[in-house]
């Protein structure tokens, strides 16, 4: 999908009919530029109205009224129609798409009133034929547009910086989102919807075999069935709201402290503490990894250091019993003796010495066999062995173990250095009264958390319990039915039903398991080449775990997703998009989707928004970004400019209240207000 041309009339504060060229190929950037409440969201807003017909974009509250149609222009023909338009040109595999979608709005008093109008869709094919008629069915354009960017996936190409920053989350509704992402745009959805449609005939097979068999065994052990399924549905919808409880909890507790941190003295004191718990969460891994390596080193020669004491007695006493084993020379020795008539231990010639002759005959004939003698050896050389590796296996160990002390003394002192922060925080928070209300509000919410976390483990292992119960459940119903002569015909068609379900749950979990390999391989690289060098040692990889979860694994494989800054979050959902695009390119270098960014650069650090400028135009087809003046300063204009892939760029003038105007720049200008 290529975004050609967007054409505003009357919509928003887009005052009269304005129009944005969209640069592609080699020069694949385009911004638009404007302080804030000057129209950038507008024009998102346009994009989202013009593809999908949406009202509200995700930052919208879904029950507020979002008007549309320019107030100027309404209040210039007060008691008449006014008409807003969207127009959106795009190409899609060769063919060019012009969709217009239409609002229209009266003004009559205070009252607004505004009503959408119809929809038209006109395709123009490669050798530039336009379609007989322009589609205006609303469903056939719906349908239309879903087969080019489905609309429960947009959000992940056409989005704003808050939308970047929720991506990274462990919420179940961002789980979703991912999830759907990966299945939409890896066209595996059709197998997910031959499962449920294979669950739902399930379903009602049993149910009729229950009602026609009335088979009170049958009925009773499908009720406990059910009774299972219910109580796991209910438990996973208390996870789903307790995890969304967390989400909104933790999200209280960043306010809290933003608060907290507007105080000067308490924003500094945070943000050694911060550092500080970021340390603590370093050296917990060093010693649980120094920890790690004591123990092995003790499951390999712990029972050496207990029984080292009596090593010296016990290796003498077995050489006494050793001497006395009738089979202390080897008869595979003995026998070459004799064979060669030379001694195979001193090369004694046995033929001139017949007395040594006559001892190895002896030997030979009062050979016993002992399973002692090969134990004795073995014991022997293990003493042995031990005795001569002990020093150096003492020291290392003592070693590990002075490391791990000095490390958890360092714990140690860490956490002293947290608790006075902490007194510290506390005391200037009660200098004032709302200062003080917010650091206890602070601590309920933070046991409050720790609770819901406490509770969903709890939860997840009682389903999992639920879960064993229900399998063993099924295979009493399926007994069950075999065993009934007149139910067997049905029983194997359950049967059949239940084997095509689980085979197309097993194609579906191959599949996805192979993508999400494939999406964690990608986003990881993707995110090397986006962050700053100092960020790639701290993170070693980003997983897309099976429940569609983006983990942030740290160097030491330690799951570090609710500890990295919200600047290297948005990096990280960044890399995802970029990757899940990627792959559902077929790994093709050029990306087809364009990536519309709102505000992204809000809360990334300097260098990081180098490495995204650098980068990102190589990985998408289009790059087209709204920015403030506080994300386009000199430096980032300069970093633009360098890569020789600015196409367009456009600035937004306020010229009176309710009229902004898109003014197309010369990309030699200076673009930037600030320094």
């Amino acid at each position: 999908m290529k975004l050609l041309e967007i054409s505003l009339k009357n919509f928003r504060q887009f005052y009269g009919e304005q129009t944005i060229e969209f640069s592609h190929g080699d020069k694949n950037i385009t911004i638009i530029f404007g302080e804030n409440g000057k129209g950038k969201t507008g024009i998102f807003r346009a994009l989202m109205f013009g593809l999908y017909g949406s009202t509200h974009i995700q930052q919208d509250n879904p029950r507020e009224r979002i008007h549309l149609v320019n107030f100027l222009a309404l209040e210039e023909n007060l008691n008449m129609p006014v008409e807003a338009k969207v127009k959106v040109t795009f190409e899609y595999h060769g063919k060019k798409y012009i969709l217009e979608r239409t609002v229209v709005g009266f003004k009559t008093g205070e009252r607004i009133e505004e009503r959408i109008q119809q929809t038209k869709l006109n395709i123009v094919d490669s050798l530039g034929n336009y379609s007989a008629d322009p589609i205006t069915d609303k469903d056939e354009i719906s349908r239309t547009m879903n087969e080019i960017l489905h609309e429960s996936i947009k959000d992940f190409f056409l989005f704003d910086a808050e939308k970047i920053e929720t991506l990274a989350k462990s919420d179940t509704k961002v789980k979703e989102e991912v999830k759907n992402g990966i299945v939409k745009l890896l066209q595996i959805d059709k197998v997910e919807s031959a499962i449920s449609i294979l669950k739902k005939l399930q379903s009602s097979e049993k149910k009729r075999v229950l009602d026609g068999s009335k088979n009170l065994d049958l009925t009773r052990k499908q009720n406990e069935i059910d009774e299972l399924k219910t109580s796991i549905t209910n438990m996973e919808e208390r996870i789903k709201l307790k995890e969304s409880n967390k989400v909104s909890c933790a999200q209280e507790i960043t306010e809290i402290e933003s608060k907290l941190a507007e105080n000067e003295d308490v924003r500094r004191i945070q943000e050694k503490h911060t550092a500080t718990k970021e340390k603590k969460s370093v050296q917990q891994r060093l010693a649980k990894s120094k920890q790690a390596e004591i123990k092995n080193d003790l499951v390999r020669n712990g029972y050496n250091l207990v029984m080292k004491e009596s090593y010296s007695s016990v290796k003498s006493y077995l050489d006494q019993i050793l001497v006395d084993q009738k089979d202390l020379i080897p008869i595979e020795v003995i026998e070459k003796s004799l064979r060669d008539k030379t001694c195979a231990c001193c090369n004694n010639n046995l033929q001139v010495h017949q007395e040594n002759l006559q001892h190895i005959e002896q030997l030979r004939q009062n050979y016993k066999r002992s399973e002692l003698t090969p134990l004795i050896s073995l014991i022997s050389s293990g003493i042995h062995d031990f005795s001569l590796e002990e020093e150096e296996i003492m020291d290392v160990i003592n070693r590990k173990l002075v490391e791990f002390r000095e490390i958890k003394q360092g714990i140690d002192e860490i956490d002293k250095q947290l608790q006075q922060y902490n007194a510290e925080i506390q005391g200037k928070a009660q200098e004032q009264e709302n200062l003080k209300q917010l650091e206890s509000t602070l601590q309920s919410k933070k046991d409050m958390l720790h609770s819901l976390g406490v509770e969903i483990e709890s939860l997840k292992t009682q389903i999992k319990e639920k879960e064993k119960e229900f399998e063993a459940q099924e295979k009493a119903f399926k007994r069950l039915m075999r065993e009934n002569e007149s139910l067997r015909i049905d029983a194997k068609v359950l049967q059949i039903i239940d084997d095509l379900k689980d085979n197309f749950g097993k194609v579906f979990n191959e599949y996805s398991d192979e993508m999400r390999h494939k999406l964690t391989t990608e986003t990881t690289l993707i995110f090397k080449e986006l962050i700053d060098r100092k960020d790639k040692e701290l993170i070693n990889r980003i997983d897309i775990n099976e429940k569609y979860e983006i983990n942030i694994i740290g160097w030491d494989g330690v799951d570090i997703t609710q500890d990295i800054s919200q600047g290297q979050r948005q990096v990280v959902a960044l890399s995802f998009i970029t990757s899940l695009a990627k792959v559902a390119s077929g790994g093709s270098a050029d990306i087809n989707f364009p990536l519309f960014m709102d505000t992204p650069f809000g809360r990334i650090s300097g260098n990081n928004r180098d490495h995204l400028i650098d980068n990102i135009p190589n990985l998408t087809s289009q790059w087209i970004l709204l920015l403030t003046d506080t994300e386009l300063s000199k430096t980032e204009e300069m970093r633009f400019k360098s890569t020789n892939k600015l196409g367009k760029w456009y600035k937004l003038d306020q010229i009176t209240t309710g009229h902004s105007k898109i003014v197309p720049m010369n990309i030699m200008e200076a673009m930037a207000t600030r320094g």
